[in-house]
């Protein structure tokens, strides 16, 4: 199997289908969340995100195979404390050239991939891999007590004094279960 290392370009996560021998080749890249179009909003890695894809070539069609992994900033959605997550998602694309009507790098299957025969550019399809493998809620540790509901101290470095509005006593039946649960009963 020939290895492709390149992570000197701008447009890293493009793959040159010139470079690209018959067979199998594998390709590592290096990539920022820049050149993957990541915003701050959204997620940043914490180190550049690692992308291996082991490429099947035969004629012009491809099959690519491969991995992410990187290490993504998030925030608690619990106690709004900045933390790290790692990721590790793999993934399998099958690229064809575009025929006429077909737009290269779109296509109504996820798993499949039109190209111009020059070219794939593989941003997109890392980003929302990227995106996928986050949490909806992101929590910094399973035990995270979060933020008081009266004065907003964070649980898990101070104990407040706040009084707590007692439970509604229909809820009661709920809470009873959790503590049972939580204590190892039923």
């Amino acid at each position: 199997m020939r290895t492709i290392v390149s992570d000197t370009r701008q447009d890293m996560a493009v793959l040159d289908l010139r470079e690209l021998p018959e067979g199998s080749t594998r390709v590592d890249r290096s990539l920022s969340s820049e050149v993957v179009g990541l915003s701050l909003d959204e997620m940043t890695a914490a180190e550049p995100i690692l992308l291996t894809i082991d490429v099947a070539r035969t004629g012009g069609s491809l099959e690519l195979r491969g991995r992410i992994r990187g290490v993504a900033h998030e925030s608690c959605s619990r106690c709004a404390e900045s933390f790290e997550r790692a990721f590790d998602e793999s993934f399998l694309f099958f690229a064809t050239p575009a025929q006429d009507g077909d737009d290269a790098d779109t296509s109504e299957d996820d798993d499949l991939i039109f190209h111009d025969g020059r070219s794939i550019d593989l941003c997109g399809r890392v980003r929302e891999l990227v995106l996928i493998s986050a949490p909806m809620a992101p929590v910094c540790h399973a035990e995270c007590k979060g933020l008081c509901p009266i004065c907003g101290a964070n649980q898990n470095q101070t104990r407040c004094d706040c009084k707590r509005c007692e439970l509604d006593p229909r809820w009661q039946v709920i809470r009873d279960h959790l503590n049972e649960t939580r204590s190892g009963g039923k």
